[in-house]
């Protein structure tokens, strides 16, 4: 026989047999907290792999189709840069003309080499222009780590904080459960009025609706953080949530917390690259005011008897391409990126001052909060079924209790998974640990 039906057997046949002793208050606080007790062990998940928040980190380093998406564009980028630093192959040629007229037979071979010379200058742009575009794509992909490494953080902790509220609720419902069932028996015994026991039923309903939007929630969460980390599992579970509070940051001055946010975050340096490579195209580009010259020199031999070397030069003139529209079309590229880069600087600085003040927000209201008003409030439930044994409250005033216990519990945990979440976005916001911006901004 299962856990769970062995359970349920049990409280049916304590419901059989004391029917008689549930007008008596204490047997209903025995029973109460015996089920709160056994209730998150006999409704407890499935096994389900568990993954710390350091593990996770590892897994989505190792297994992020994102990262391999711009990993792939990067090494694209760097594969370009390789190639432009190539000079022109030399072109061998071989050749043969063989004439005849009135039986007369005459002919020509040739040995040709040519090589293409490029403007100076030329290859040394294209190259530069090469590499700040690789510099751009790894700087982005360095962004994008960032920002999916908190992704992974914040849905390991939401995770943690779902799981900790389906139990919270699985308590307080087991309570409500068997406080509907009791009233059942206590009404047929004239014990409890009939709008005790409605109102019984509708707090049992509303439980019965949490507990299932809670585990959907749980379900949610743990497929976000499995696609995150490792797409083909049906789900991962992490081990706990981060325990106390994240590290003191004291009063993080915000200038400073901006010019080490601008030095730090990989969105500034990946604009200031698409500057470099605009400006770097210019220069490129300018370099076709002068042509490449082609040299071409060879062998020569007549069926005559005469033969020798022979050498040539090749220059195009720039009659009718003079790359003037792309030369505008790299300027108008230049001031765009020069627009970003000063649109990039504003927006790091705006989201380190989001970032700040949700911090010292969090922070505020779990001093106040978590840490006084709600400080002791873990023994709330036991209290009131204490007061209920003793006759000095009444079943209802219990039910009360439970749910005041459940909304304080409720409110700890969001409190705490919020001011972890705000952590790390002020983490990632400033591009590193938060605290280094009191010590001279180097990322940790």
């Amino acid at each position: 026989m299962s856990e769970k039906v062995t359970i349920a057997w049990g409280l049916r046949r304590i419901l059989r047999d004391k029917v008689g002793d549930w007008c008596r208050p204490r047997v209903v606080f025995t029973t109460l907290t015996a089920v709160a007790l056994v209730a998150p062990h006999a409704l407890a998940d499935e096994p389900m792999q568990r993954v710390t928040l350091e593990q996770a980190l590892e897994m989505f380093e190792e297994n992020s189709l994102e990262l391999r998406l711009v990993a792939a564009d990067r090494d694209r980028a760097l594969g370009f840069a390789r190639q432009a630093r190539a000079h022109p192959n030399p072109v061998v040629a071989f050749s043969h003309e063989g004439l005849s007229e009135s039986g007369r037979d005459y002919s020509e071979s040739y040995v040709t080499l040519s090589q293409r010379l490029e403007w100076p200058g030329r290859r040394g742009a294209r190259a530069e222009t090469s590499d700040e575009e690789a510099a751009v794509l790894q700087s982005r992909l360095d962004a994008e780590r960032r920002r999916l490494a908190f992704e992974v953080k914040r849905v390991f902790i939401e995770a943690a904080a779902a799981e900790e509220r389906v139990g919270i609720v699985r308590d307080v419902r087991a309570v409500f459960r068997m406080a509907e069932e009791s009233g059942q028996e206590r009404f047929r015994e004239g014990d409890l009025s009939g709008y005790d026991v409605r109102r019984l039923r509708i707090e049992r309903a509303r439980y019965e609706n949490l507990g299932a939007s809670a585990e959907i929630d749980l379900n949610s969460a743990r497929l976000r953080l499995a696609s995150l980390i490792l797409p083909d599992a049906p789900g991962i579970a992490p081990t706990a949530a981060p325990e106390g509070a994240p590290p003191s940051e004291g009063e993080l001055e915000e200038k400073k917390a901006i010019v080490v946010a601008l030095e730090r975050r990989a969105e500034m340096r990946s604009a200031e690259a698409q500057l470099a490579a605009a400006n770097a195209s210019i220069r490129y580009l300018t370099t076709f005011t002068g042509p490449d010259v082609t040299v071409t020199g060879g062998y020569k031999r007549q069926s005559d008897g005469f033969n020798g070397f022979f050498v040539g030069v090749n220059v195009p003139l720039p009659t009718f391409d003079r790359r003037k529209g792309d030369l505008e079309a790299a300027e108008a590229d230049a001031r765009g990126a020069l627009a970003r880069v000063d649109l990039t600087r504003r927006s790091i600085e705006n989201d380190v001052r989001r970032a700040l003040v949700a911090y010292a927000s969090l922070s505020g209201r779990v001093s106040l909060i978590r840490n006084q008003l709600l400080s002791e409030v873990d023994d709330l439930l036991r209290i009131a079924r204490v007061s209920y044994s003793e006759g000095e409250m009444s079943l209802l005033e219990l039910l009360d209790a439970a749910e005041a216990f459940r909304e304080s519990q409720i409110l700890r945990s969001r409190l705490s998974s919020e001011h972890w979440i705000s952590y790390y976005d002020l983490e990632r916001a400033m591009g590193g640990v938060p605290v280094a911006a009191t010590t001279g901004g180097t990322e940790r």
